[in-house]
């Protein structure tokens, strides 16, 4: 009954290109992704839009330096779908194109699928943390609960597990 679950990618790889519009940083797990966000803000200074968040990402990335100003805030979103469908009002707005999304590896296939299928006007990229030191069994767990959600949005929304 499982085996098909394990063909579910849940992973892809950081392809963060050398020039970009802005980025958007997705709430949960939010000391990692504030810190990649504000390592890639260093990078390329830029706004950024933090989505599905109550304040603690944005309050961690003022804590590391990026001024308000930058900081824009979508407080709505409560699922990957919804940080996507509620980000393209305000990327159409700022009149981007090369949008980075900032998440966690496992949870970048998904995010990836979400904002691709929202906003197919839109060249969408992904930054993840590297290999995160979790022990084996909250690492299978992660993996394991995202192959499900994968197919849950397949029914819920239509978004291919595979893309």
């Amino acid at each position: 009954m499982f085996a098909g679950l394990t063909t579910i990618p849940v992973k892809v790889t950081s392809q963060v290109p050398e020039e970009f519009d802005v980025q958007i940083v997705l709430g949960g797990d939010t000391y990692e992704r504030s810190r990649m966000s504000y390592l890639l803000w260093k990078q390329m200074p830029g706004p950024l839009i933090v989505t599905g968040d109550l304040g603690y990402t944005i309050r961690e990335l003022r804590d590391l330096g990026i001024p308000k100003s930058q900081i824009v805030h979508e407080p709505l979103a409560q699922t990957t779908f919804e940080n996507a469908a509620l980000t393209l009002p305000l990327l159409r707005g700022m009149g981007a194109s090369r949008v980075v999304v900032v998440t966690s590896g496992y949870h970048s296939a998904r995010a990836l699928s979400c904002f691709r299928e929202t906003g197919p006007d839109f060249e969408f990229f992904v930054c993840n943390e590297p290999r995160q030191n979790r022990p084996f069994y909250r690492s299978l767990k992660l993996r394991f609960q995202e192959r499900i959600k994968r197919l849950a949005y397949a029914v819920k929304y239509g978004i291919s597990p595979y893309s």
